[in-house]
């Protein structure tokens, strides 16, 4: 499976470091927590695909960086 991830894993980390900047760790568990349940529930017809992996991982990403968007958008003057 890791190898399956591997397109979308690196991106994955670097959304996840950025976050863990802006967000005390109990609150990105709760985050992490959430969003894998939203993109499990949104995956759930394809689960034993061979994408899967990747687009699991391709999904948290997604939704970690709409969430620095709005740390962005809230840093702005």
């Amino acid at each position: 499976m890791v190898g399956r991830r591997y397109c979308a894993e690196p991106s994955w980390e670097q959304s996840a470091a950025q976050l863990l900047q802006k967000l005390p760790r109990p609150l990105l568990e709760q985050w992490d927590e959430a969003t894998q349940s939203v993109c499990d529930a949104a995956d759930a017809a394809d689960q034993d695909g061979t994408i899967d992996p990747q687009w699991v991982v391709g999904c948290d990403d997604r939704l970690k960086r709409a969430l620095l968007k709005e740390f962005r958008r809230m840093d702005e003057p």
